[in-house]
């Protein structure tokens, strides 16, 4: 209420980010409502709350979420990142092998791996750990 303007939808995504940041469930929802009216076709609001359910291992509310999205045609777009080595940029997504030099790049990042865990490397992505398979949960968050 004491804000110069009326919140728009890049506002309430700001919030909701720094909501499914800190894993705050309460004001999260609140956001998270406001975004689904302020930009109903936007996958963000419904993957931040997922977010922060799976950070508060609340797979339920997870999924349903989840669900929710997919019943309303809602589609998550694929994020890639970008990296620039000697004036080239690359671009890639997680897990992604169609670099032509895929088998080099997660061979050193297997490598790497272990090293930083080693450093105290520890992941924050238990959202992502739950729905990856047990035997891949290493390499996967080593890419994120």
């Amino acid at each position: 209420d004491s804000l110069p303007m009326k919140p728009d939808c890049l506002i309430w995504q700001a919030l909701l980010g720094a909501c499914s940041f800190h894993g705050d469930t309460e004001i999260g929802r609140y956001a998270a409502e406001q975004l689904f009216q302020t930009a109903p076709d936007s996958s963000a609001a419904h993957i931040l709350m997922a977010n922060i359910y799976s950070s508060r291992e609340n797979w339920k509310e997870r999924a349903k979420m989840i669900k929710r999205m997919k019943a309303m045609g809602v589609v998550k777009e694929t994020g890639i990142s970008w990296i620039e080595i000697e004036n080239k940029t690359h671009s890639f997504v997680v897990e992604d092998k169609l670099h032509p030099q895929a088998e080099a790049i997660y061979d050193v990042l297997s490598e790497l791996f272990p090293v930083m865990v080693d450093e105290g490397f520890r992941s924050e992505k238990r959202h992502f750990l739950h729905c990856t398979e047990e035997g891949k949960k290493g390499t996967a968050v080593s890419v994120k």
